[in-house]
């Protein structure tokens, strides 16, 4: 049996759009593959024009790798498999997974980022990592396989359910209400917001979404609706749904902290 894991599945929403609307050009990313990224990146962002492709791809993975390097600090083994514009990440506790999948949410959101998360609990092994560059072919492959992969997808991709939102699969849902975790850190009660009576009629077994919202007085509920209202504002059409799911979707957030809604 391979080892029980928590895994995310984390989707960059409307790549697909901008990949074709925008340029792409090896050299307009040579220019960010730099040392010391994070002090430069919005200099070097500015000088490759207002390419929405380099900047949403971009600010993706670093805050894909963010979210990695900070549970590496606490000794937390980690599998983070990144490919175009999505990634499998896998830990040993469902936690640390809602951990780093609000971290990347959040910080996505504020830099006016689409992305959808799902989280699942099921198993997950690694067969293969290969790479080999010769001088006339170069063959890459990430082979891995298990139950917590299709189900954290599924509740991503598969539910239908729209938004911005960090969605969990029924999986990863009992632990997550587990009332023995819950008695020793009762904050984590919180985390977890039954979805909207039509969005809970779905395939993929998703009847909950995370409470991505700061429980303390400090909270970034007002700056998050302002970001999602600006990315709204900026959307075509079709994409419109999305932004109105991601706004009741914090509106049922507030409500679970006792907040009042905010003006739509």
């Amino acid at each position: 049996m391979a080892d029980d894991k928590a895994v995310l599945f984390v989707d960059l929403l409307g790549f697909s759009v901008l990949t074709q609307e925008c340029r792409v050009d090896e050299g307009d990313f040579a220019v960010l593959d730099r040392p010391n990224r994070n002090d430069f990146l919005g200099v070097r962002l500015e000088s490759v024009g207002n390419n929405r492709l380099i900047k949403n791809y971009t600010k993706f993975h670093m805050a894909l790798d963010s979210a990695v390097e900070w549970e590496l600090l606490s000794d937390t083994q980690v599998t983070a498999i990144a490919f175009s514009d999505s990634a499998f990440i896998a830990v040993d506790c469902v936690y640390t997974a809602i951990s780093m999948g609000k971290a990347i949410m959040v910080a996505l959101m504020r830099d006016r980022i689409p992305a959808r998360i799902g989280v699942a609990c099921g198993s997950f092994v690694v067969l293969r990592f290969r790479s080999d560059l010769s001088l006339r072919a170069g063959t890459h492959a990430a082979q891995f396989v298990g139950t917590g992969v299709v189900w954290a997808h599924a509740a991503a991709e598969l539910s239908g359910i729209k938004g911005l939102r960090l969605l969990v699969h029924g999986s990863a849902a009992d632990r997550i209400n587990d009332g023995d975790i819950v008695k020793t850190a009762p904050e984590l009660a919180h985390r977890i917001v039954p979805l909207a009576a039509a969005e809970q009629e779905n395939r993929a077994n998703v009847m909950f979404e995370i409470n991505h919202l700061n429980p303390g007085p400090n909270n970034w509920d007002e700056d998050l609706w302002a970001d999602v209202q600006a990315m709204r504002a900026e959307a075509p059409p079709s994409a419109l749904p999305h932004y109105v799911a991601t706004l009741e979707s914090i509106t049922r957030m507030r409500a679970q902290f006792g907040r009042e809604p905010l003006a739509v």
